[in-house]
């Protein structure tokens, strides 16, 4: 008799950490998402490409549109059109002062003046708000001292 010694291998399949059978299940979650919700990943995507050429076409647009007929005053902010005749010296002279009083205003006075303004413009929006919100509301009190809105 003869005695034959036999070694056993294992065999591991894949790594260690289970790369390959969690890559698998991945890959089946994924093409089972895809084909539930294909049509939501084509409307998505049908979305991108109108978005995507409407900006194509507005900017080709925009870039290629000769600029209008009246533009042509040079870099002024402002313009004026005074007709001609007897009056015109003095109509030039009263907006020769005015732009000389703008100019002259010191930036942290001009700042200021917009700060008061859109201060104001908030607290009259929101007053007109309220009294639009509640107008045909009443205030009434109920006898265990709270207050309750009512039409």
């Amino acid at each position: 008799m003869s005695a034959t010694a036999t070694v056993e291998q294992s065999v591991v399949a894949g790594t260690p950490d289970g790369g390959v059978p969690a890559r698998r299940a991945v890959i089946r979650w994924a093409w089972r998402l895809f084909r539930r919700e294909w049509r939501q990943q084509m409307l998505v995507l049908a979305l991108i490409v109108v978005a995507l050429a409407a900006t194509v076409v507005g900017a080709a647009v925009a870039t290629n549109t000769p600029p209008p007929a009246g533009a042509g005053f040079g870099t002024a902010q402002d313009m004026a059109t005074l007709p001609g005749g007897p009056h015109l010296a003095g109509q030039i002279g009263v907006l020769h002062s005015l732009t000389r009083q703008v100019g002259s205003t010191p930036l942290w006075l001009a700042v200021v003046e917009v700060l008061v303004g859109v201060a104001l413009f908030v607290v009259i929006a929101s007053t007109a708000g309220y009294v639009l919100a509640f107008w045909n509301f009443r205030l009434t009190f109920i006898s265990t001292s709270t207050a309750r809105f009512g039409s």
